[in-house]
């Protein structure tokens, strides 16, 4: 059985675990970072949006590979299958910017081996390593022990690391979302321009629940927009799935057919399409989560893994690097102090609660629209506060 050592050792090469790479690397810390896909991003084919708030705590990030600048959310609320009514919600300054996650991760693990990190693909990380009630590594599917004094998990929602550490609980199938979305391209950069009404984010809302269940942030549409292409889907939790035996390509099929759609997307032409689970519904609370703590003896949390996605917006990109962040300068920290014990590592969670994080994550405004469900008017007056009104006090 192959054995290695190293300083710190990160599962999970996307958003949060590559930047954690990097900040560790650049202190000098021999870093290795492991990850499950053959190329990092290979499987995350989605597109989405990054709150510029991420800039503040990680300015290098404003040179990666950005789509287009977000300045609007343009919000449809749909009625009998026809967009009913609209509000537009315009802004002075960029509110996110768009990506497409596999070239922004590939940019991100290539910034982290350029600082000095080791990056091991194809590799799954099954078990952690536990000496006297301390975390000490990894065992990998090819049964070698890679060890470390400090360990940090950012393997997503489901942080089979995180549950072998016994830091987090398996999250239940009717706290998650799944769905299916849809990558579009547009013949011109113009035509998409035209279609959004300028650099919108565009969410088609079913207040009603004719076509989805209205649970809260279920119950939409939405665009994304990239440069010349944008992703576009929907979610629902699993429980939906198999309750009211949703069938995504019907779903799809119907919508297609509303005459707004035709009528600024016919142009549009599917490039790929994926199945996609993730945790914005389980953050409703911090139970749902499955999450009672962010570090332990030898490890810490971060990310998704740590349920780190802001509860009202679902966004959990920034979240997630701005957490890689603490965490890696906690463990330049604590190997600096040969302490990597909870009681050192508790750094890495009074950083986060008293951050951006903390406050994302208990805003439970979103969880209040589902007590609206079945109230059309309510449901609407509700989506606006929830994700209108925020935008328009950033453009005052």
């Amino acid at each position: 059985m192959a054995e290695q050592e190293y300083d710190v050792i990160v599962v999970g090469a996307s958003f949060g675990g590559c930047v954690a790479g990097k900040v560790l690397a650049e202190k000098g810390l021999k870093t290795l970072i492991v990850e499950r896909a053959s190329v990092p991003g290979e499987k995350i084919v989605s597109g989405t949006g990054l709150p510029p708030t991420v800039f503040l705590e990680l300015p290098w990030l404003m040179e990666a590979p950005f789509e287009r600048p977000i300045t609007g959310l343009v919000t449809h609320f749909l009625k009998r299958g026809q967009v009913q009514t609209t509000v537009e919600v315009k802004c002075p300054m960029p509110i996110a910017f768009g990506i497409y996650c596999r070239p922004f991760i590939s940019w991100l693990a290539e910034q982290a081996v350029k600082a000095g990190a080791k990056l091991m693909t194809s590799t799954v990380a099954t078990d952690v390593i536990k000496e006297r009630g301390f975390v000490k590594g990894i065992v990998t599917d090819r049964g070698e022990e890679l060890r470390c004094p400090v360990l940090i998990a950012a393997d997503g929602m489901w942080s089979l690391i995180g549950i072998k550490a016994g830091i987090r609980k398996k999250v239940a199938a009717e706290d998650i979302m799944n769905g299916i979305w849809l990558d579009f391209i547009m013949p011109s950069k113009e035509d998409l321009d035209q279609a959004l009404g300028g650099d919108n984010l565009m969410m088609f809302w079913d207040p009603a629940g004719e076509m989805l269940p209205p649970h809260g942030i279920v119950g939409y549409f939405g665009v994304f927009p990239c440069e010349k292409s944008f992703h576009f889907g929907i979610g629902t939790v699993i429980s939906h799935l198999a309750e009211k035996r949703i069938n995504y390509d019907d779903l799809y099929s119907r919508f297609f057919q509303i005459d707004y759609w035709k009528k600024h997307f016919g142009k549009a032409k599917l490039r790929s399409r994926m199945w996609r689970p993730y945790p914005i519904y389980a953050s409703l609370d911090r139970e749902q989560k499955g999450n009672d703590r962010t570090f332990g003896n030898g490890i810490m949390v971060i990310g998704d893994a740590a349920g780190f996605e802001a509860t009202s917006s679902g966004a959990g990109i920034h979240t997630a690097m701005i957490s890689a962040k603490m965490a890696a300068e906690v463990a330049a920290d604590a190997l600096a102090e040969g302490d990597p014990s909870a009681a050192f590592l508790k750094r890495y969670e009074e950083r986060w609660k008293s951050s951006t994080i903390a406050r994302e994550i208990s805003d439970y405004s979103r969880k209040d629209i589902s007590r609206h469900a079945g109230n059309e008017e309510q449901m609407k007056r509700s989506i606006l506060e929830v994700y209108a009104m925020p935008l328009m006090t950033l453009s005052l």
